[in-house]
Parts: structure tokens; C-alpha cells; sequence
């Protein structure tokens, strides 16, 4: 185990007691107290952050006319960024990114890799924070500073948008582990910030704190979350598995992530983040910086599924959604925002590229027959191998004759070429349905399937294809409840 590991476990696991220290003040900045809830239980060791003049934080500017050469601004004088960055331009959207502890602009790669992205995809004012003065060990002191570098983000952002206009809606701060909680201590101070997304925000310190101490949903307009590495720090997890935003992500459950062997700091089939052998972030910790990477440009979707919690996704239960449900992880996040804070749960490929295909369902019932209410489910095979059954709808549906009904399920193994389509469904009618009952049986609730239309979905390429009954006896294509109907053959028209 690399030493700053160990003296972080350290540090989070025992107990300190101390005296309350009264607030330090940094001008314009505020002041900032030790008391609770920055102290508690859970934060034996916490102290005030140090002064802006030790932190020397410095915001580094990229554009695409600087994808190379930063223009750097002192962030002890944001009022200074007018002359620092010449290239700054009020009508592009700006994005910030924000390290976590022990990283620096110069030992890890993802800050150049993420803002290059960035630039691909948008003309932006992207923004590196970089405060590797203030993330170094002791682990505490890095918390309390997180406090200061907001504060300063904060201040930057408004001063640019006071001074040119820009609305502070589309601003968008990127922060990973401390730098997630940063983001977030930023947005507490400018109102109506557009979005904050947190990259496995760090668990240590912030595990079942009050909301003013971690990122949260008040924090801005929008508050997305990766979680990859949600476990207790006794058992090597870095992350924070709680939900803390509007859209909180869970790939591959959240934690023990595909490809990341056993979670040690430097897994070998995780390499490329960083260049520092004390680096304490583990393969897990450092996967949702990957997985947004990826996000950014990849036709991919990382299509996600709303869920409850983490054991009925992994028992099969959360394998569907709709256009009105779906979420996506990632960058392009915001154009699947739920109506009330959720959480999505995803399976990912061990090695990048990281996102896996969708698979889209149209189930389409014939038409002359009487409407049923119950759940879906498909289960496909192909020349490759065969999926699970796959549950369509989680909730009820009263499934109406001559009605398309189309769905979208991850599908995470290559089957190959689909060659038959079973589908069977279960009735079920609530007691304000009593002529719907099924009494013993007796009544027989049937659905006519006419046709199912799928296709997979991966890079942005779609092919359709159409199964229908092969049998021309109409009553083939009739599939009571917990019945099974085969689809094998082409569609007449």
C-alpha cells in the first residue's frame, strides 16, 4: 500500500480531539469557521483552510486559438482577467475543471486530455484550476482549502459575469474527488450557476455530512454525479456512494469497477492518469474522470436506467426505460434531466472505449382485440449466444390493440445476428378493475403481437430488424399471460 494511502486511512480513522480555533477572514473572500458541521464525528482532524497568499491558485484559460499555451490568471485578482485573457469571450460557454488531492497540472494527464475534448466538441472557455499548492498531505488540510478555492472560483465567475454580461446559467464547473466539493462550495455562492458535475465526489470527510459540507442539488440549477468508487475507505474506496445531485449515475453498481482488478492505487489495466507513484487515487476513483472523457465526443450514449437502489439493478429489475426516462451519463447529461432527483444505474465494458450498446424494443399488438394491463418481457438469440429474458416495463402498462410500444434496454454482450425473438408478458389489474380480474385463472387475459421490430445501437449506426410469427394461423400470434410467443420469421409488409 503507497504511503499516502496509508497516512490518509490514518488521518480519517483516528481520533483527535481538539480545540475549537476561532474563524480565519480572507477579504472579499469571507470568513471561515472550524465549527459545526465542517467538524464532527466524522472529521476528527478538520481545520480552517490557509490563506489565498499559500495557496497561489492559478486559473489556466484554454481555447482553441490556446489548446497548447494556457493564458494564466492569479486568482488572488480576478478583477486582472480582462488583461490575462485577452482570448476570453463572453458569448462562449465556460467550462471549469477542478483537480482533487495530490494532483497537479504537471503529474497528471486527464486536465489536458478532458479540456482537449472540451475544445473538440465546443468552442468554449475552458478553465483548469489549479490549487496543487493546497491538495497536498496532510489529507485534512487539503479539505479545509477546498473551501478557499471555491470561494475563488466563485469570485471569478462573477466578477466575469458582472463585468461582461455573461449569464451565470452557462457557466459549468467539472470537478473530480475534492475537486467535486469544491465545485460545489463554489456554487453555494453564485446564484444561478448552470451546472456542476461531480466525478466520484471524495467519500473521506464527506460521508453523511449535512449538505453545506459535500456538493448537493441546491448548488446549482443542475447537479450531476458519477459514482465509481463508492465503498469505505477501509476497504480501499475513495468515492462518496450517497446521492448528492438531481441525476446521481451508478455505472457498474458504483463501485468494484469492470477492469480494475482489485482496486489498488495503480492497477495495471488503468494506466495513463498519472505519473506520480504516491498517487493514492485508485483505478476505481479514477474511472468516472474516463468515463466522462469518453462521454464528451463518443457517439455512444451510456445510456442509463432509473433505479432505486443498487440490488434491484443488479437483480434485473431496472433493464428499460423511455424517452421520458432514460438517462445518460456524462458530458451530455443535461439533455436527459430527471423531473425529480434520481438515480441511474449503467454496465460498462472493463477497457475503453467504456460505453456498450442499446438495444431498442418495438413491440406492435394487433389490432381487433381487447386491451390488457400487465408487464413485458423479451429474450433474444442469436448465432452468438442468447440474453436473458429482459424485462420491458417496470411499471404497469394498460396495453391497447393496434398500439406500438417501443422501449430501449442495455445489452452488454455480443449475440450476433438475431434470429428469434421470444416474448412473454404477465396480467395483472388493480382492484378499481374488477371486470379486468383474473380469478383463478378463468378468464384468460390474451395479447395479439403482430410484430416486434429491435435493433442495437452502438456508434451511431442503427439497423432495423422485423420479426414476426411465422405461422399464418392467426392464433399463433396470440400469447396468454406468463404464455410465450417465438417470433422467427419475416414480416409480409
Amino acid at each position: 500500500m503507497h504511503f499516502s494511502v496509508c497516512l490518509l486511512l490514518c488521518v480519517v480513522l483516528v481520533g483527535v480531539w481538539e480545540t475549537r480555533a476561532d474563524p480565519v477572514c480572507y477579504g472579499e473572500l469571507g470568513c471561515f469557521q472550524d465549527g459545526a458541521p465542517f467538524k464532527g464525528s466524522g472529521r476528527p482532524f478538520n481545520t480552517q483552510p490557509q490563506s489565498p497568499d499559500y495557496l497561489e491558485v492559478q486559473h489556466r484559460l484554454y481555447t482553441r486559438s490556446r489548446r497548447d499555451t494556457p493564458a494564466i490568471l492569479d486568482a488572488r485578482h480576478p478583477d486582472n482577467f480582462t488583461v490575462a485573457w485577452p482570448h476570453y469571450e463572453a458569448e462562449r460557454l465556460t467550462k471549469f475543471i477542478i483537480h482533487g488531492f495530490l494532483n497537479t497540472v504537471t503529474n497528471v494527464l486527464w486536465l489536458k486530455e478532458m479540456a482537449n475534448e472540451l475544445l473538440s466538441n465546443g468552442d468554449y472557455n475552458v478553465i483548469v484550476v489549479d490549487w496543487h499548492k493546497g491538495n497536498q498531505n496532510p489529507y485534512w488540510q487539503a479539505v479545509g482549502n477546498t473551501r478557499v478555492v471555491g470561494a475563488q472560483i466563485a469570485q471569478l465567475v462573477n466578477m466575469i459575469s458582472t463585468t461582461l454580461g455573461q449569464p451565470t446559467s452557462t457557466f459549468h464547473l467539472i470537478g473530480h474527488s475534492l475537486g467535486a466539493h469544491t465545485g460545489g462550495y463554489a456554487g453555494e455562492r453564485i446564484v444561478g450557476l448552470g451546472r456542476i458535475t461531480g466525478l466520484d465526489p471524495a467519500g473521506p470527510y464527506y460521508e453523511n455530512t449535512d449538505p453545506e459540507v459535500r456538493l448537493d442539488p441546491t448548488d446549482a440549477t443542475y447537479v450531476d454525479v458519477i459514482h465509481s468508487d463508492g465503498k469505505e475507505l477501509i476497504k480501499m474506496g475513495f468515492g462518496l456512494l450517497e446521492e448528492v445531485g438531481h441525476a446521481d449515475y451508478y455505472p457498474n453498481l458504483g463501485h468494484d469497477q469492470p477492469g480494475c482488478s482489485d482496486g489498488s492505487p495503480h492497477d495495471g489495466n488503468d494506466k495513463g492518469t498519472s505519473q506520480d507513484d504516491n498517487e493514492f487515487i485508485s483505478c476505481n476513483h479514477d474511472r468516472s474522470i474516463k468515463f466522462f472523457i469518453e462521454s464528451i465526443n463518443s457517439p455512444c450514449h451510456f445510456l442509463a436506467f432509473p433505479c432505486d437502489n443498487e440490488q434491484d439493478f443488479a437483480a434485473g429489475k431496472c433493464q428499460s426505460c423511455d424517452s421520458t426516462n432514460c438517462g445518460q451519463m456524462g458530458f451530455h447529461s443535461d439533455s436527459h434531466i430527471p423531473a425529480s432527483p434520481t438515480l441511474f444505474y449503467l454496465r460498462t465494458a472493463p477497457h475503453t472505449p467504456f460505453c456498450e450498446a442499446e438495444l431498442g424494443v418495438s413491440v406492435r399488438l394487433a389490432a381487433g382485440h381487447t386491451n390488457e394491463q400487465g408487464l413485458m418481457k423479451v429474450k433474444l438469440y442469436g448465432d452468438q449466444g442468447t440474453t436473458d429474458w429482459i424485462v420491458l416495463n417496470t411499471k404497469l402498462i394498460d396495453f391497447q390493440p393496434g398500439t406500438t410500444y417501443s422501449y430501449t434496454v442495455g445489452f452488454h454482450s455480443d449475440i450476433g445476428t438475431v434470429s428469434k425473438v421470444d416474448l412473454s408478458w404477465h396480467h395483472s389489474s388493480p382492484w378499481t378493475s374488477p371486470l379486468k380480474w383474473n380469478p383463478f385463472g378463468l378468464r384468460h387475459p390474451t395479447l395479439a403481437i403482430q410484430e416486434v421490430d429491435f435493433h442495437v445501437l452502438k456508434g451511431g449506426n442503427k439497423q432495423i430488424h422485423r420479426m414476426c410469427v411465422s405461422s399464418k394461423d392467426a392464433d399463433d400470434s396470440l400469447v396468454e399471460t406468463d404464455g410465450t410467443v417465438t417470433l422467427d420469421g419475416a414480416c409480409s409488409s
